[in-house]
């Protein structure tokens, strides 16, 4: 358990580090990227990487296509945010259809979000991929979203009441958390597509 301690506070300081370095809107994405890549090693059971070298080596492998897709993340998410607020305001029947829609778009959002950068380090896809792809995992494996979607608002509750542990803990202990829930959920989704390749053939 100490072993694991000092690994998700150094895996934090890390992130922390690139994601100043980075003057924080060019390094939080390629940052959280490779956490997200080292929390996958240590998951799938390679926990002898050397940390440093292979979150650097991540971090510049994955620089722009982390920064396009953090901020293609981030522009759907300011402007559902901007619709809901909008609809908010109005008191029209068709305002609040709206309303209903975009809150249901932003859940379905949220369920890609958390198995958005699991899926950025696991899988080479296109960009708008990840997206639709990471929905479509997240339909398959509807416990397991569950399950996530509860972890992240479950961590987002501690770290309120105590926040003292989110400079060692704040985004290290997440990201292992969703990489675990998600790697299985890939098996799965692999398993069935096997299982259905081998129906189709036979």
């Amino acid at each position: 358990m100490f072993e694991w301690i000092t690994r998700l506070v150094g895996l934090n300081i890390l992130w922390l580090l690139f994601t100043i370095s980075g003057l924080i809107l060019f390094g939080i994405f390629p940052a959280t990227a490779a956490m997200f890549a080292v929390a996958r090693k240590w998951v799938l059971g390679d926990e002898n990487i050397r940390v440093f070298h292979f979150f650097w080596r991540s971090f510049k492998k994955e620089f722009w296509k982390s920064q396009l897709l953090g901020y293609l993340f981030l522009l759907i998410s300011f402007i559902l945010f901007i619709d809901i607020k909008f609809f908010l305001d109005q008191g029209s029947l068709l305002s609040k259809f709206m309303l209903l829609v975009s809150i249901n778009l932003t859940i379905v959002f949220l369920v890609v979000i958390v198995f958005l950068f699991p899926a950025f380090v696991h899988f080479d896809w296109k960009l708008f991929q990840y997206l639709n792809r990471s929905l479509l995992i997240a339909i398959l494996n509807p416990k397991l979203t569950i399950l996530m979607i509860t972890g992240l608002f479950g961590s987002f509750f501690i770290y309120r009441y105590i926040p003292m542990l989110i400079p060692f803990f704040g985004t290290s202990a997440v990201a292992c958390y969703l990489t675990w829930i998600a790697q299985r959920s890939f098996r799965i989704v692999e398993e069935k597509r096997k299982k259905f390749q081998f129906g189709s053939v036979s």
